[in-house]
């Protein structure tokens, strides 16, 4: 299996699109959108105000690209479509809070959140 960041998660995508939403709105979003296809989420945009004034991101959630990954380390079965959304969902939630406390704790990089 492979080795991708929350390969086993069970936290269904709405949950960890619920969390992500939270931690945009406890630091100041202003905005938050959830691009959908064919009534399944595959991303987010949002904007926050920063020193600079409103900054706007969007970001893929790369289901596509998490499945094709994931089904790399399968050997007789395929991932999920719903597996794939999970993961992706999950794998975004993490970078979004790890770029949000690199922020908040004063050492943003440059073009990035």
């Amino acid at each position: 299996m492979s080795k991708l960041a929350n390969y086993t998660t069970t936290v269904p995508a709405m949950k960890s699109i619920g969390e992500i939403q939270g931690i945009l709105v406890g630091h100041g979003a202003k905005h938050i959108l959830i691009d959908y296809d064919h009534e399944e989420p595959v991303g987010l945009a949002f904007i926050v105000t920063t020193p600079y004034g409103d900054v706007p991101f969007r970001l893929p959630a790369n289901i596509d690209k998490v499945k094709a990954v994931l089904d790399k380390g399968r050997v007789r079965t395929r991932v999920s479509d719903e597996q794939a959304s999970r993961v992706g969902w999950r794998i975004l939630k993490d970078w979004i809070r790890a770029q949000i406390a690199i922020y908040a704790g004063g050492n943003k990089p440059k073009d990035t959140l």
